[in-house]
């Protein structure tokens, strides 16, 4: 079996074999060169040239239907980012890239530009190709060369804003400005009415912190804007991230669960559960990765806290294909809840993730950094 493991931030191993529990944690010398899959088939087929690449479907058929079979050369494609994470640790962008034909995955790759590249842009990315495990296909590493975003074009964008007893402006205080370009900065002050103060602003689910009262963040196609006012006298909610703190990759079997998911053990106690699968979840130094068999129902962590209402949850996940079998339950373990705009309704002192593939044949991860807790 393939060995899990540790990476140093230099560099970055590309996709790999999962966590199970007779796979060992060690230590790997690292490699000449970034994220170079293990793999080194290329594909044989003699009509891959005769085939001319105008969009996202005519690169599917390239590169075929045969699990981790390379693409002989590279391919440039255009398409709207639909999905997006970035990843600071080895400054690279994992994206799910749209088109009118279909959609693909740009994995770990990087670029030279200096423009923002956010959720909605329109991105020109170039690089091999594969048909990833025979169940996704993306561009990724291969051949000592790196998927590379080559252009970006900005597009129209809408901030949705939520507010009561209160008002949002821009920071000069004129009129809130609600029309933006993906990539554009977005600066603004909330001003609370009489006898109620400004208890949290959040962007998508993500708490914003503000500088001398201006909140700041960089537009992109998804912008919730949502300011909560309560009574000057009501307990203001806290976010807690539960994310990875390990130095080296490690299971939920075998951690420190509650410390190495960045929680406190007062506040809050997490339970896992392996399910139907050989896999152990992994907490890697680039996030969380729960495993699933095809056709079962996989790893589970239930996060509960000891005081309090968690009253809110957000997920980011590593793309959309790493969310496509994520569900989360309250405790009963029947309420399933769905996101809104990214963001899960709990209110109550806990919830349930779980990697549900028991509807799909083959095995499916499901990857995220952090999930945003809002407790109160």
């Amino acid at each position: 079996e393939t060995p899990v493991t540790s990476e140093t931030p230099s560099e970055e191993p590309s996709s790999e074999a999962p966590v199970t529990s007779e796979t060992p944690v060690t230590s790997e010398t690292p490699s000449t060169s970034e994220e170079v899959s293990s793999e080194v088939t290329s594909n044989p087929s003699t009509s891959e040239e005769e085939i001319v690449v105008n969009n996202i479907a005519d690169l599917i058929e390239v590169i075929g239907t045969e699990g981790d079979v390379y693409t002989s050369e590279q391919y440039t494609i255009t398409g709207t980012i639909t999905a997006w994470s970035y990843n600071s640790q080895y400054n690279n962008y994992t994206l799910t890239i749209t088109d009118e034909t279909g959609s693909i995955e740009f994995y770990r790759g990087k670029t030279e530009l200096t423009d923002a590249i956010v959720l909605g842009d329109t991105v020109t990315v170039q690089g091999y190709a594969v048909y990833y495990g025979g169940y996704k296909y993306e561009f990724t590493a291969y051949n000592d060369v790196t998927p590379m975003i080559i252009a970006v074009e900005h597009n129209e964008a809408t901030i949705e804003v939520t507010i009561e007893n209160g008002t949002i402006t821009n920071a000069d205080g004129s009129a809130f400005t609600t029309d933006v370009m993906t990539g554009d900065e977005v600066s603004f002050k909330v001003s609370a009415n009489e006898g109620y103060k400004v208890g949290s602003v959040t962007l998508n689910g993500e708490l914003l912190t503000d500088n001398s009262g201006v909140y700041t963040f960089v537009a992109s196609s998804l912008n919730n804007v949502v300011a909560t006012i309560v009574d000057e006298n009501e307990t203001v909610a806290t976010q807690y991230t539960l994310k990875s703190t390990v130095s080296s990759n490690t299971t939920a079997a075998a951690s420190d669960l509650v410390s190495n998911l960045n929680l406190s053990s007062d506040l809050f106690e997490v339970v896992y559960e392996k399910g139907t699968t050989s896999s152990e979840l992994a907490i890697r130094t680039d996030g969380i990765r729960m495993y699933a068999n095809g056709s079962s129902v996989g790893n589970k962590l239930t996060v509960t806290a000891k005081t309090g209402t968690i009253e809110t949850i957000s997920i980011t996940f590593n793309s959309e294909a790493y969310s496509a079998t994520c569900k989360i339950y309250l405790l009963d373990g029947v309420t399933e809840v769905v996101a809104v705009n990214g963001v899960y309704t709990i209110n109550s002192n806990g919830f349930i993730i779980v990697n549900d593939n028991s509807a799909n044949s083959k095995a499916q991860q499901v990857r995220f950094t952090q999930i945003l807790i809002n407790h109160k």
